[in-house]
């Protein structure tokens, strides 16, 4: 049997890859905003120029390094236990990240797989394979792709007033955000983000080239035809973190609840990851609100289709909200707070509602409750958007723009 870490090293040596691309996580078999953009560039990359992938982390057991879906995979999964006993003895600037993977076995399965690829140029895909950048020849041409200004994201969680022991532990990851971005992005030719506003931020501090990433998804066929009456308002997400836990309970208590008890006829789902202690805490009966946990895609096609019009409840800013454009692309009317519209080219009053104050988004909400026309012109104009903005087609045609810049000379 080969020598797993020499794979593919016949082609390597031909010259048939010219780039490596490097991605924290296997994203064929993952989930979410995060591993949904990392498929699609993934395969925008390969499609446009010689591009070799490399994933540092499979969540799949197996023995690694293998080859999956003909990218190279140095690792398994790491407990969750395990990443926090490292937490109390790494404190680098690289800690947040590189605990999430079998550090020594990626450093070393990467060193072998940069001598047999040779590549002209790197592109490091998230923060999260950013930690790497030491392994890197200093002559060679890197790309970073940064799906959040990190920085920004933990100053806006920040904002939002945390408790003391919260707030400490933002402060001292924001610390590490901000060393290893700082660093990676000194080191990059070009840099990629999702959202012109990480872009411009990007822009202030850097002399990099700064760019918004190419980027499409694929449209799934929902059509959703708001019916004369209110069918129910959908809110999706993984609610499994602090800043999500918080947008939605508190857009329960403070928005919802208090509507609801003036219009009776108001229904509420929640379709996504919503931890059980959650929940409990939601504390509205069942034919107000009902959980759909961890839907399947199937399942999640049908909630969608179902609603007549949903909250984007994002209270974090920095990158781009996945689920906004998928909820456009359905062709749902949307009303959010301004974190949840970044990036997508959503606009208030004309493909969305955009509220600031929790009277506004009331308010607003109201609007939407009670004007069938308002939902169906919102829900049309979203879809033309997304459908423009995020085609494949055009994706391609700025990748090829770029392409030049991915074999710069230092």
């Amino acid at each position: 049997m080969a020598d797993p870490q020499r794979l593919n090293a016949r082609e390597a040596q031909a010259g048939f890859h010219r780039g490596l691309f490097i991605t924290p996580v296997a994203p064929w078999n993952s989930f979410g905003g995060t591993a949904t953009v990392s498929r699609n560039l993934t395969s925008l990359f390969i499609e446009a120029m010689p591009t070799h992938v490399c994933c540092l982390r499979a969540n799949e057991a197996g023995i690694y390094p293998q080859m999956m879906h003909g990218a190279t995979v140095l690792s398994g999964p790491v407990t969750k236990f395990g990443r926090q006993v490292r937490f109390f003895f790494d404190w680098s600037r690289e800690s947040f990240a590189h605990r999430q993977f079998e550090r020594r076995k990626v450093r070393q399965r990467l060193t072998a797989l940069l001598a047999e690829q040779r590549p002209a140029f790197v592109v490091l895909d998230h923060i999260f394979s950013a930690w790497v950048i030491d392994l890197l020849p200093r002559d060679l041409p890197l790309v970073f792709i940064a799906h959040d200004d990190m920085v920004a994201y933990a100053d806006s969680m920040l904002r939002l007033h945390p408790a003391f022991s919260k707030r400490v532990r933002l402060s001292g990851l924001r610390r590490q955000y901000k060393g290893l971005q700082e660093k990676v992005v000194k080191r990059s030719e070009l840099v990629l983000t999702m959202t012109e506003e990480d872009a411009a931020i990007f822009r202030v501090s850097s002399t990099s080239q700064v760019e918004v990433a190419p980027l499409f998804f694929e449209f799934p066929q929902i059509s959703t035809r708001p019916g004369a009456e209110f069918s129910y308002l959908l809110a999706t997400g993984s609610f499994d973190t602090w800043e999500k836990r918080l947008g939605l309970s508190r857009f329960v208590r403070e928005i919802f609840a208090p509507l609801q008890n003036s219009f009776g006829d108001l229904r509420l789902m929640v379709a996504g990851r919503i931890p059980h202690d959650l929940q409990r805490t939601l504390d509205l009966p069942p034919s107000v609100l009902e959980i759909v946990h961890q839907p399947s895609e199937e399942r999640m096609q049908q909630v969608i289709a179902g609603a007549s019009a949903a909250v984007v409840l994002d209270l974090q800013s920095s990158g781009l909200k996945i689920k906004t454009v998928e909820l456009a692309t359905a062709g749902l009317p949307i009303l959010s707070w301004p974190p949840g519209l970044e990036g997508t080219g959503l606009v208030d009053e004309e493909s969305c509602l955009l509220a600031s104050t929790t009277e506004e988004f009331t308010h607003k909400l109201h609007q939407l409750f009670r004007d069938r026309e308002l939902r169906q012109r919102l829900g049309d104009v979203a879809r033309a958007t997304m459908l423009e903005r995020f085609s494949r087609a055009k994706a391609r045609a700025e990748l090829e723009k770029l392409k030049p810049l991915f074999f710069a000379d230092r």
